[in-house]
C-alpha cells in the first residue's frame, strides 16, 4: 500500500483500485494528528523482514522465552493480541506449527488468566503467560502474550505460527501493554510507529515485504507522506469517499474501512 497525494494506491495482479480519502494531509500540516506523528524519522527503528506467502498473507520471525524458540507469526493490523501455540495444544489447528513448551524457559511466568480470540476465520483459546520476547536480536523483557490450547481448523492450512497483533490495545480484551510499547518503555524505539513495506513482484525468491518499528524507510518510498485521521481507535479505520476501478466508480454501502496486513481481500 502507498500513499499517494490524498488517495490510497493498491495494486492486486494487473488491477488498480483507488480509493479516496475524505480527508489527508501533509507531513508538515500544522492540526492534532500532525503532533502525534511529525517525528516519524528515526534512526532507532527494528527491521523484520517478511516473508510472502503467494501473496495471500506475510509472516516474520520472533523469538520467545530463555533460550529462545523461533515462531513464525502474521504482523497484523487487524488485530491485538500475541498469540502461539502451546505444547499443549493437540486440536487440528495446531499440527505442523511450533509450538511454545512453558518448561523449556526459565523466564517464563504463568498468569493464571485465559483467553479467547475470535477471528472472521475462526477461534482458538488457552492461557496468558509472561516471558521475553525477542524481534531482530532485541529482546523486549515481560511481555505478555498468549499460548492457545484450542485452535480452528482453519490454522492447520497456515505456514504461519501465530500472530502478532498490532492495532489499538483497546481491542484486545486482556493484552493492554503490546510489543511496541513495551519496544518504547525498554528504549529500543523513539517512537510508537511502525510501517509496513509489501512488493508482490519481489525477485529476491518469496522475501517480498518488511515491517519497520519505530518509523519508516525511507528507501521505500518516494514522494512526500501523507496522512489519514483514524475514525475509530481500535482498528486502523479509515473514512473514504469513493472507489474507482480502471475509471469506474464502484457503489459502496459502507465510507469505512481498515487497514488491514493480515489479509489479502479487499
Amino acid at each position: 500500500m502507498k500513499v499517494v497525494n490524498n488517495i490510497i494506491f493498491i495494486s492486486f495482479s494487473a488491477t488498480t483500485v483507488f480509493i479516496k480519502l475524505s480527508h489527508a494531509f501533509p507531513l508538515s500540516e500544522e492540526n492534532d494528528l500532525n503532533q502525534n506523528t511529525k517525528n516519524i524519522f528515526s534512526n532507532n527503528t527494528i527491521t523484520v523482514p517478511l516473508i510472502s506467502e503467494m501473496n495471500l498473507n506475510y509472516h516474520g520471525e520472533i523469538v520467545l522465552g530463555t533460550p529462545g524458540k523461533k515462531f513464525n507469526v502474521i504482523f497484523d493490523t487487524g488485530s491485538a493480541d500475541l498469540w502461539v501455540p502451546s505444547i499443549q495444544c493437540n486440536s487440528n489447528g495446531c499440527l505442523n506449527h511450533k509450538k511454545y513448551n512453558p518448561n523449556e524457559s526459565s523466564t517464563y511466568i504463568n498468569n493464571m488468566d485465559s483467553f479467547m480470540i475470535r477471528y472472521g476465520t475462526g477461534s482458538l483459546s488457552g492461557n496468558l503467560v509472561t516471558d521475553h520476547l525477542g524481534i531482530n536480536n532485541v529482546k523486549v523483557k515481560n511481555q505478555v502474550f498468549g499460548i492457545s490450547t484450542n485452535e480452528a481448523n482453519f490454522f492447520a492450512k497456515m505456514k504461519f505460527d501465530g500472530v502478532f497483533g498490532l492495532a489499538y490495545p483497546h481491542l484486545s480484551l486482556k493484552q493492554k501493554s503490546p510489543p511496541i510499547v513495551k519496544l518504547l518503555e525498554q528504549g529500543y524505539i523513539d517512537n510508537l510507529v511502525f510501517s509496513f513495506w509489501f512488493d508482490k513482484n519481489s525477485k529476491h525468491k518469496n522475501m517480498g515485504a518488511e515491517l519497520v518499528l519505530g518509523g519508516v524507510n525511507e528507501k521505500r518510498y518516494t514522494g512526500p507522506i501523507k496522512f489519514a485521521p483514524v475514525s475509530t481507535k481500535k482498528y486502523w479505520e479509515l473514512t473514504f469517499e469513493g472507489v474507482n476501478h480502471m475509471g469506474n466508480n464502484i457503489d459502496i454501502i459502507s465510507n469505512r474501512a481498515i487497514v488491514d496486513t493480515g489479509t489479502s481481500l479487499m
